[in-house]
C-alpha cells in the first residue's frame, strides 16, 4: 500500500506545476470570438527568482500556437498572441512549458458567438465608465485594446464616444487598419483582388542541388574507371587496388557530405506567391504568401519573416493548425529537415511596405512607383484609362483619369502591379535564403474620394 501510495505521489509531483512562474490569460475582443476569425489572448508571464527560458504554448480547437519566452529573474513580461480556428470552444488552453513540463498553466474563456451574429463593440475610457449605447453586445476599455488590426476581426462595429485617448500609437494604427479593411470589404473592392495560390514546384531534387549531386557521381565514376585503368596498367597488388578503392569511396563519402552544409547549396530555397494590398488612408499593408520552402542538408532550421505582426501556418495530417513564434515574436517555421525536404506553408502579417504611391485629384489619378526596383504587368482598375501603362520603373508615374460616369466605385484595386522580389524576405540564422516567386502589389482609392469622374 506504501509503494502505491509513493508511485501516486511522484505522478502528482510529475504533473504538478513548478515553483518560480506565474501566468495570467485573457482572450477574445471583449471576451467574444468566432470560428474562423483571428481572437487576440493576452498573457502575463512573471518570474520568481531565476531566469526563465520557456515556451507558451496556446491550444484552441485544432489550432496550436507556441511562442519562445526568456524572463530575467523577478521581471514580468505581456504578450498579444493571436490564434484561430474552425473548431472553437468555450476556454482557450494556455500552458507555460520547459523541456515538455507545465510550470503554469491558464485558460481563457471565451464567449463563441456564431457567423452571422452581429457585433457592437462599446470602448470605455476606464473602468468608472459605462456604454452610452444600449446595442453594446461587449465592452473593453481603450487601453486594452488590440495592437494588430486582426485583434477586430470578431466586430462589426466599434462605438467609441468622444475622442481617442489613452490608447499607445500601436493600437491606433490597428485600429485605422481595422477601419480601412472594413471600408475595403463593405465596397467590395477586396473580393475582387485576386488572391494568392500554392505557387507550382517541379518534383525530385532542387535544381541548386542537382547538378552537384550529377557532378559528384560523374566524379566518382570517373576517378574509378580511371584509378582502375592504371592499377591494371601498373599490375599493382590487390592490397594497393583496396586502399585505392577506400580512398575514392571516402572522398566521395564526404563530398556528399558536404552538400548543403558548404558553398551555394547552403541555401534555403523558399518558392512563393505573395499578395501585398496597400491599405489606404494608414500606412500598413496587408502581406498573404503561399509558399513551399526547400532545405539543403540534414539540420534544425528556423526560416523567419521579419515581422512582428504576423502568422505562419503550417498543417499536419490530422489537420491541426500550427504556429510558431520566437523570443523576439517574429513568426517561424522551424524543425529537423532532410536534404531536399520541403515544407508547405501560409503566411500572413501587417507590413510598412507600400511600393505604389496614390494620388487622386478630382477625376485625375498619379500613380508612382516609389520601391526603388522595375514593376511590370501593370494594370489599372475598371472605370480608369491612361495613356501609357504596363511596365514603371523605378521614380516613374502614371496618370490614369477616371472614364465612368456613375457614382459608383470601380470594383477591385486601383493598379496591380507585379515585383519579382519579395517586399518582406525571409530569414534563417544559419544560412542565406533564396526567394523564387513573384508578388502582386494591389493599391486603392482611400476613402474620402469614392465616385466617378463627377468628384
Amino acid at each position: 500500500m506504501r509503494t502505491l501510495f509513493a508511485i501516486a505521489g511522484l505522478v502528482a509531483a510529475s504533473i504538478a506545476p513548478a515553483r518560480g512562474a506565474t501566468l495570467d490569460a485573457a482572450a477574445g475582443l471583449g471576451g467574444l470570438a468566432k470560428a474562423g476569425r483571428w481572437t487576440p489572448v493576452t498573457v502575463s508571464i512573471a518570474s520568481d527568482r531565476e531566469a526563465l527560458e520557456a515556451e507558451l504554448v496556446v491550444a484552441w480547437g485544432d489550432a496550436r500556437l507556441r511562442r519562445a519566452v526568456t524572463l530575467s529573474p523577478g521581471a514580468r513580461k505581456a504578450f498579444e498572441l493571436y490564434v484561430r480556428t474552425t473548431d472553437p470552444r468555450g476556454a482557450i488552453d494556455v500552458r507555460l512549458q520547459s523541456a515538455g513540463r507545465d510550470l503554469a498553466v491558464a485558460n481563457a474563456p471565451v464567449r463563441v458567438l456564431g457567423a452571422d451574429d452581429r457585433v457592437t463593440v462599446c470602448v470605455l475610457a476606464d473602468a468608472a465608465s459605462s456604454p452610452d449605447s444600449t446595442a453594446c453586445t461587449a465592452t473593453v476599455l481603450a487601453r486594452s485594446l488590440p495592437q494588430s488590426p486582426r485583434g477586430y476581426e470578431v466586430a462589426d462595429d466599434l462605438v467609441w464616444p468622444g475622442t481617442h485617448s489613452g490608447i499607445t500609437p500601436e493600437q491606433d494604427a490597428a485600429l485605422r487598419a481595422w477601419r480601412s479593411l472594413e471600408a475595403l470589404d463593405a465596397s467590395g473592392d477586396l473580393g475582387a483582388t485576386p488572391q494568392v495560390s500554392r505557387p507550382l514546384v517541379p518534383r525530385g531534387l532542387p535544381a541548386a542541388l542537382t547538378a552537384v549531386v550529377g557532378g559528384i557521381g560523374v566524379a566518382y565514376l570517373a576517378a574509378l574507371l580511371g584509378s582502375a585503368a592504371l592499377l591494371r596498367a601498373r599490375r599493382a597488388r590487390l592490397s594497393r587496388m583496396a586502399a585505392t578503392l577506400a580512398l575514392i569511396t571516402a572522398g566521395a563519402c564526404a563530398a556528399i557530405a558536404a552538400i548543403g552544409r558548404v558553398g551555394a547549396t547552403r541555401a534555403v530555397h523558399v518558392h512563393h506567391v505573395t499578395l501585398l494590398q496597400q491599405l489606404p488612408d494608414t500606412e500598413a499593408s496587408v502581406l498573404t504568401v503561399r509558399a513551399i520552402a526547400e532545405f539543403p542538408a540534414f539540420d534544425r532550421f528556423a526560416l523567419r519573416l521579419p515581422s512582428a505582426d504576423g502568422t505562419l501556418e503550417t498543417a499536419s495530417a490530422r489537420g491541426i493548425a500550427s504556429g510558431v513564434l520566437d523570443a523576439d515574436g517574429f513568426p517561424v517555421v522551424g524543425g529537423v529537415f532532410g536534404v531536399a525536404a520541403r515544407q508547405s506553408f501560409a503566411g500572413e502579417a501587417i507590413v510598412d511596405a507600400r511600393p505604389l504611391a496614390i494620388d487622386e485629384r478630382g477625376s485625375t489619378i498619379t500613380i508612382e512607383n516609389r520601391s526603388g526596383r522595375p514593376l511590370r504587368n501593370c494594370r489599372l482598375g475598371r472605370g480608369l484609362a491612361a495613356s501609357t501603362s504596363g511596365t514603371l520603373a523605378p521614380g516613374a508615374h502614371i496618370e490614369a483619369t477616371w472614364t465612368g460616369g456613375s457614382d459608383e466605385a470601380p470594383s477591385g484595386p486601383v493598379i496591380t502591379c507585379v515585383s519579382d522580389e519579395a517586399p518582406l524576405p525571409f530569414t534563417e540564422t544559419q544560412r542565406p535564403v533564396v526567394m523564387h516567386g513573384e508578388t502582386t502589389i494591389a493599391a486603392y482609392r482611400g476613402t474620402p474620394a469614392r465616385g466617378g469622374a463627377g468628384d
